[in-house]
């Protein structure tokens, strides 16, 4: 008897990525799969990750004239693409009402032209210009132009992928801005209506994770860090089809999550989300990168690890120096206050 095998292999499953822009209260979407968001992005840039399939994309926006049409920004803003490293081919075509600009980044030269960009963006163009098709379509909505920038290597995507995400883009109004601002203003006037407000908007927006964000918030002030973790983590997962416009409250989840688990004395997983909040802070500001240090040094001190702890708190103290007061007063480090090392960084 012949057994015949049929290996079916799995479709890819394509999910829309929705992004706020509140400048003019539109939502706008792209067809991708499986898209994992960067939490930090750079400056005009309101998306941007990389999807399984090894597509790196992004979505910028500059302010235009109205009535500009799409080959005019592609001419403008393309030229500036063109500038990092060589190429190796380059053409033009439009698909739809989109201008599209298709180029092969040659392998093994150096990136150019970065006096303009800022460190985050160097690193940016650093990891996306070595040996990789870049395509950028440019679009037009009134005065605002968009440039949907992706970028693969072509051992691993195809040219016709990067062609139908860039159809899939769509603009259109929406309401989900104007609705979540008065459930803002409850939450911050401590209307006893707000957490009703809220869970009715969940059932109209349940991909928006602002909200839950929000709520997590809300219910780690009463104390309840079962009902915190759960809205946190429902923010986090919605942030990858909905990202989150504010990147502070992507970092307040995982600081969130980080506190409320140690407080449970749940330190392994603590330290899970006071790393990735520490990770994201390098890409933020001075005041980040010391609640983030000070949270994992009180952790590591916690869990008698006292070489990571005073690093780390001596790296906060550096950034923010009232953060030696607050170790000094801190049942955190209830061990280490007979350490000279410790008592040398927070004074007597």
């Amino acid at each position: 008897m012949i057994i015949s095998l049929i290996l079916v292999l799995p479709a890819t499953v394509y999910a829309q990525v929705k992004i706020l822009f509140p400048p003019r209260h539109w939502e706008i979407t792209l067809d991708v799969n499986n898209f994992e968001p960067w939490d930090v992005l750079t400056e005009r840039t309101i998306l941007g990750g990389r999807t399984a399939d090894d597509f790196v994309i992004s979505v910028l926006f500059n302010q235009v004239k109205p009535g500009t049409p799409a080959s005019n920004v592609r001419q403008e803003y393309g030229s500036r693409a063109l500038m990092f490293g060589q190429k190796e081919s380059k053409s033009v075509f439009d698909l739809n009402d989109i201008a599209v600009l298709a180029f092969h980044h040659k392998a093994d030269t150096p990136i150019t032209h970065t006096a303009d960009l800022n460190e985050s963006e160097k690193k940016f163009a650093e990891g996306v210009v070595k040996d990789r098709w870049s395509y950028h379509g440019y679009v037009v909505k009134e005065d605002v132009a968009f440039d949907i920038h992706l970028s693969f290597n072509m051992t691993t995507a195809r040219k016709s992928e990067a062609e139908r995400i860039l159809k899939s883009f769509k603009i259109k109004q929406t309401n989900e801005l104007k609705d979540i601002a008065p459930v803002y203003r409850m939450f911050q006037n401590s209307d006893s209506n707000a957490l009703e407000a809220a869970m009715t908007f969940t059932k109209k927006y349940p991909k928006n994770g602002d909200i839950y964000y929000i709520l997590g918030e809300y219910f780690f002030g009463k104390k309840d860090y079962s009902k915190s973790q759960q809205y946190y983590f429902k923010a986090l997962e919605n942030h990858k089809c909905q990202p989150i416009v504010s990147t502070d409250a992507i970092w307040l989840c995982y600081d969130g999550l980080g506190l409320s688990y140690g407080i449970q004395k749940q330190y392994e997983k603590s330290l899970v989300y006071f790393k990735k909040g520490y990770k994201m802070a390098q890409d933020l500001d001075d005041a980040h990168i010391a609640s983030s240090a000070y949270n994992l040094a009180c952790t590591y001190a916690e869990t008698n690890d006292v070489q990571n702890s005073l690093m780390f708190l001596k790296e906060s103290i550096s950034f923010k120096k009232d953060k030696k007061d607050e170790a000094r007063n801190d049942s955190s480090f209830e061990k280490l206050k007979d350490n000279p090392e410790f008592q040398k960084l927070v004074g007597n």
